[in-house]
């Protein structure tokens, strides 16, 4: 671990492995559940951003995904297994996706396969569905039943959120989203929970692999002994 990064101005970094971590990630503490902050999955607000393996992954498994939405539109979705969307159709107006938004998935793109988004018809994903009065997802629902990891089969722009690998002139780092489309939802807001380095462990692995993962407890375990001096704090 080495000490204080630059980074962007107002932000501290710890670098891990070369790779430059926001001490936001070893502090603030994160946790996705819609009951507990009745948010009725607002990050689902619109479709997410996929690139064709992602697609494939999900038709694989869109038959057993589709049996917890509303039977009737889980039944269209399984007939047509078309999920998604028409850019020309969805987007009349140009490309919805935020600068940000692609920013956060660039680099996990291969190169000459151009983002693909997720339908949300009336502005909710289409995986979006209702149980209990709580919205929730359709993807994560079949994962967690199946007992598959959520990178196995849900999009990484969905499992990511609120932390993201980017790239700059220093080279890589992992911070945290602040999109604006999302910067009202409750998480943020009033985080609660374990910290992202422990919440989030499923989408830095994702992100940057296991050996990284356990590279990144061992330095929090020194950062919450040995913080960085004057550095920002939630």
């Amino acid at each position: 671990m080495s000490d204080q990064g630059k980074g962007p101005p107002g932000r501290s970094y710890i670098t891990v492995a070369g790779v430059r971590v926001e001490e936001r990630i070893f502090t603030t503490p994160y946790t996705c559940d819609p009951e507990l902050y009745s948010c009725q999955s607002q990050c689902c607000c619109r479709g997410c951003i996929l690139h064709q393996a992602e697609i494939e992954r999900i038709r694989l498994h869109l038959s057993e995904i589709a049996s917890f939405l509303p039977p009737g539109k889980g039944r269209a979705l399984a007939a047509k297994g078309c999920f998604v969307a028409d850019c020309a159709t969805q987007c009349p107006a140009g490309c919805e996706i935020h600068g940000l938004e692609w920013e956060a998935l660039r680099l996990h793109f291969p190169e000459g396969d151009p983002p693909h988004c997720l339908s949300y018809p009336d502005q909710m994903c289409l995986f979006a569905y209702e149980r209990n009065g709580v919205r929730l997802c359709a993807i994560h629902s079949y994962a967690l039943k199946a007992g598959l990891g959520l990178s196995e089969v849900k999009p990484l722009d969905c499992i990511q959120y609120p932390v993201y690998l980017g790239e700059d002139e220093e080279g890589r780092f992992l911070g945290v989203q602040e999109t604006p489309n999302l910067a009202h939802i409750p998480c943020l807001k009033d985080p609660q929970g374990e910290v992202m380095v422990l919440s989030l462990g499923y989408a830095i692995e994702a992100l940057l692999g296991k050996e990284f993962y356990q590279q990144l407890l061992q330095a929090s375990e020194r950062y919450v002994s040995n913080p960085i001096p004057g550095a920002h704090r939630p």
